[in-house]
């Protein structure tokens, strides 16, 4: 029982150990240092591991299984590596009576036993790249051991990579690096904080580790995961060599990366309290339990109801369970199912099922409410969901109280460390000399966590605590084993139109999508474009200009390589990018076209390429979400529209209000307007309906023959008439409940419209007061990292990152450049083709929601979704694709990118089911059988496309299932499948299935 559990100001590691017992999740056993995990704890551990595989498998990670006995030589092959985990290690001398030749090592972690097998299994580049994750137990030899956190063997998962490049597998380690992330704080939803490890904390025979980063409770920190870039130290230790596309042999590049049992001790120190453990619906092992409430007379009754909800609710997917203690008190009961951290209670006695509502107790909050019977599985999804962010925005607000951000002096800092009454997390600088590190750790005992990567544009004036010059780093200095980094969520969202009528409207050339002449003056001809181009942030403008002209004119004797120039040009660029977001209000037209085409000198493009440019309408008078950079970032640092990243500002002024807060809720109720009015007429037209259907039944009632006999009497109801009872008495039933649900809705309404002038009052007192913030500068110079991972994301791992338009990079054609215009036409094209691609529904009511697209000048041919709609509006909210303006091939980048979306949207909407229903669940199951490896998004995108392009002109290429499935979930046009059925009888026989299911009602 609760009672049991020490409390957490008392004493919060015992605190921390009666919940680990009293919960029932594991206990000390006989061997000192190891854990009994119970049933209940293994449960928690098989969520994290089911979750956590599916991801792996997503994203192209095959599992294997390695010995745990690890010959003792292979470790000292990588010096560095044993060095790192001597003092832990487990070794067995002896087996069968005898002493081993060789010592063997319990398996502290399997980078030498797998690199010693890739060895073996890698011979050419066309092996690679080889992901391999193991899910296995670990031996370390812990000192001080604590349940979860500390033990001497836990269980955990660790990946292991191998790569062409450098590049590939720095990129596979942050990629799983934000992989964690997402699982971290979209499951266990723990606020977590990714970066960097110094040289002193890395992980031992890495080149780099990057780490996530938790607070607790007690404000202390613990590193929740970690991924790590080998680099070739392992492929050197173990002589892995590949050869390579020219024949050359060359050692691989290796990642490593892992979480463990440690989250569960996560999950109990950020969530529980003194009743007992709390748990994230999204995780729990159990997310209801129903508690029947009874005495000896309707004992019976009670439970069949409480079977008949449990029933219901398995099958509706819920993870619930059912009380059956005949012995308890409904108190005694209540309590138990609190202390083992159950989100969601459901109490259900005799009063309740004559009511038809159940009492609902959430475990969180404590909170009870009374739920009505009908739509309750909704409901309860509306609930655990709420759980599931109000733990999440809890742990973050409590993390937000406890940092310290504002340190002027290093005497400041060992103040707050030697304090006894603050705790907390301290954000300073570091000039990134181990020598500082080390005396700050000597002086006051802390440690750096990390380096953040949300790091500060611009650092030239950063000094360390030691007031070395040059920090150029800005790094986390936790107090008290504690650390902080900021990471917050994204901002607003607001809602655009789109219409394909602007077309019509338009005198643009329909071939080209740019206007007939360059426009006068043409600003490439101006001699001062480039100083104007390079007229704001002088220092940066100079780093540019040193870069570029390196780049395209070695210098002689120097001893750089161009591919130096080349990788401090792209990354002086975006920097300066940052520069030029931050002063939108400013631009003149050099700034401008550097911002949105990349065009930093006219002089690199030839003359026909300036004048091409120059023909390119730079204002959106189309209406449509189609957004070139700059116009992007506006819209954000305007709050217009939600930042592409999931961060926001450390901090405001209390008495500013943004726009982001008053358009997001404007937003937001205008589309509930929308719909509740769409609803209403959709309702109104049923009640027109019925109301013909009974006056035509009433008609047919006032007709009367004459009686056979009594010929001037008119006869009864005949047989007909009186079955024409039954009908009225039905329509009369729908006529009632549609005008209880019209009333309802119009209550909405009302509500809806006082709210939306409540809003615009308080944006008129706030525009009055002059506290209404309209442009945020430091809002839009953060989108721009957002948009650097745009670019990178369209190029793709082997493109060019380049982001200056040279001459030789430029399109071959008109058609080939992704202006506005011409994107606009491709959507248009391939949404003729895939009518329903925009299409979502919300409370019965279909509506067409066309995402934002982002125009990115890069040299790309991907399109990628990066989001199938803005977080927390899943009704109305616009999705976001970015596609390129240079590329090889328009068109395909469309089709691509809006198959990104397909794939998005659809495994979005079906939640934790995507595996199993709808056109995500009928891919997957097809994959699983036919193709079984590789990332499984990229090949629905590649089959999306063939569908497109091929299928959609009666070009067969695709398997017949896979025909199927995307007939059915990616429907054409009525007009396209006659139009194919008369091509070919494959076609044909898909239209009589879909005649078929219509006459079932199994469409």
């Amino acid at each position: 029982m609760a009672e049991k559990i020490t409390p957490r100001q008392q004493d919060y590691s015992s605190w921390y150990i009666d919940i680990v017992r009293e919960a029932q999740l594991a206990d000390h056993s006989p061997v000192k240092g190891c854990m009994v995990i119970r049933p209940r704890g293994y449960a928690l551990w098989e969520r994290i591991q089911a979750v956590l595989d599916q991801m792996f498998k997503d994203t192209g990670h095959e599992n294997a299984y390695f010995p745990m006995l690890i010959p003792q030589s292979f470790l000292h092959k990588e010096a560095e590596h044993i060095e790192g985990f001597s003092p832990e290690l487990a070794v067995v001398t002896h087996a069968g009576g005898q002493s081993l030749e060789e010592p063997l090592v319990l398996r502290p972690t399997s980078e030498t036993m797998i690199w010693s097998m890739f060895g073996k299994w890698i011979q050419s580049y066309r092996d690679l790249p080889i992901k391999i994750n193991q899910w296995a137990n670990v031996i370390r030899w812990e000192k001080r051991t604590r349940f979860f956190l500390r033990s001497t063997e836990f269980l955990w998962q660790e990946g292991h990579t191998a790569h062409e490049s450098e590049n590939e597998a720095q990129e596979e380690a942050l990629a799983l690096l934000k992989l964690y992330q997402t699982f971290m704080q979209d499951y266990l939803a723990i606020p977590v904080y990714v970066g960097i490890k110094t040289e002193n904390e890395k992980f031992a025979g890495a080149v780099r580790t990057y780490s996530l980063e938790a607070m607790m409770q007690d404000k202390k920190a613990l590193q929740a995961g970690t991924s790590h870039y080998l680099g070739q130290n392992f492929a050197k230790a173990f002589d892995v060599t590949y050869q390579n596309r020219q024949g050359q042999l060359e050692h691989v590049y290796a990642t490593s990366w892992g979480v463990s049992t440690r989250l569960i001790g996560a999950l109990i120190m950020t969530h529980s309290d003194d009743k007992g453990l709390v748990l994230p619906p999204r995780i729990a092992p159990t997310q209801i339990v129903i508690v029947p409430i009874f005495n000896k007379k309707n004992a019976q009754e009670v439970l069949d109801k409480a079977k008949e909800l449990f029933s219901q609710l398995k099958k509706a997917g819920f993870r619930v369970e059912l009380d059956q203690d005949m012995d308890s008190t409904p108190g005694w009961r209540y309590a138990q199912w609190e202390l083992l951290g159950v989100p969601l209670r459901l109490e259900l006695g005799l009063k309740e099922i004559q009511s038809k509502e159940i009492r609902v107790a959430r475990r969180d909050s404590g909170e009870k409410k009374m739920v009505s019977r009908e739509n309750l599985e909704e409901s309860l999804k509306a609930i655990l969901e709420e759980i599931q962010v109000s733990l999440f925005t809890r742990a973050k607000e409590f993390r937000d109280e406890h940092t310290y951000k504002e340190l002027v002096t290093y005497e400041k800092f060992k103040e707050l460390c030697y304090s006894t009454e603050k705790m907390g997390f301290i954000l300073a600088s570091w000039c990134g000399d181990s020598a500082c590190e080390l005396k700050v750790k000597n002086d006051t005992k802390a440690t750096i966590r990390c380096i953040p990567f949300d790091q500060p544009l611009s650092q030239q004036e950063e000094r360390c605590l030691l007031k070395h010059p040059q920090a150029l780093i800005l790094a986390v200095q936790p107090y008290r084993e504690g650390y902080f980094v900021t990471w917050q969520l994204e901002g607003q969202k607001r809602i655009l139109a789109y219409t394909h009528e602007w077309q019509e409207e338009r005198t643009l050339d329909k071939n080209s999508f740019l206007e007939p002449e360059p426009q006068e003056p043409n600003p490439f001809d101006d001699p001062l474009y480039y100083k104007q181009a390079l007229s704001l942030s002088p220092t940066l403008a100079k780093q540019l200009h040193f870069n570029l002209t390196g780049l395209l004119k070695p210098r002689e004797g120097d001893e750089r390589k161009p591919s130096d120039y080349f990788h401090a040009l792209v990354r002086t660029y975006w920097q300066y990018m940052a520069e030029i977001a931050k002063n939108l209000d400013k631009l003149n037209p050099a700034l401008l076209y550097l911002m949105r085409f990349g065009v930093l000198s006219p002089k690199v493009l030839t003359s026909d390429q300036r004048n091409l440019l120059a023909r390119i309408r730079t204002d959106n008078d189309t209406g449509a979400p189609f957004h070139y950079v700059d116009e992007w970032i506006r819209l954000v640092a305007e709050d217009k529209v939600q930042a592409l990243a999931t961060d926001e500002p450390l901090s405001r002024k209390s008495t500013e209000v943004t726009h982001a807060e008053l358009n997001q809720k404007l937003s937001k109720i205008q589309g509930q307007i929308e719909i509740t009015e769409k609803i209403i007429q959709e309702k109104q037209l049923n009640r027109a309906s019925l109301e013909t259907d009974l006056l035509e039944a009433v008609q047919k009632l006032s007709v009367h023959e004459a009686h056979q006999d009594f010929f001037s009497l008119q006869e009864t109801y005949t047989d007909e008439q009186k079955r024409i009872f039954s009908q009225i008495n039905a329509y009369l039933k729908s006529l009632l409940t549609l005008n209880r649900d019209i009333a309802l809705l119009f209550s909405d309404l009302k509500r809806q419209s006082r709210e939306i002038e409540f809003t615009q009052d308080r944006y008129k007192v706030a525009s009055e007061e002059g506290s209404l913030v309209t442009f945020n500068k430091n809002k839009a110079a953060r989108e721009i990292e957002s948009i650097i991972n745009l670019a990178r994301q369209t190029v793709g791992r082997r493109g060019n990152q380049l982001p200056i338009l040279l001459h030789n990079y430029f399109p071959y054609s008109e058609l080939a450049i992704g202006t506005r215009e011409r994107v606009i036409a491709s959507v248009a094209q391939v949404e003729d083709i895939d009518p329903e691609i925009f299409w979502r529904s919300y409370k019965g009511n279909v509506s067409r929601i066309v995402p934002h697209f982002i125009l990115v000048p890069s040299y790309g041919e991907y399109g990628m979704c990066w989001e199938p709609f803005e977080r927390g509006n899943k009704a109305t909210g616009k999705g976001r694709i970015a596609l390129p303006i240079f590329g090889r091939d328009i068109n395909l980048a469309v089709i691509r990118g809006l198959g990104d979306y397909r794939w998005e949207m659809a495994k979005e909407l079906a939640s934790f089911r995507w595996m199993e229903e709808g056109l995500t669940g009928w891919f997957y199951d097809w994959f699983e059988k036919n193709i079984k490896k590789g990332n499984i998004k990229q090949a629905f995108v590649e089959y999306y496309c063939v569908w497109i392009i091929k299928e959609s002109k009666g070009v067969q290429k695709l398997p017949k299932e896979l025909r199927d499935i995307f007939w059915r979930y990616i429907p054409f046009s009525q007009n396209l499948k006659e139009s194919l059925g008369e091509m070919s009888f494959v076609y044909k026989n898909l239209i009589q299935k879909d005649i078929n299911r219509q006459t079932s009602q199994g469409y």
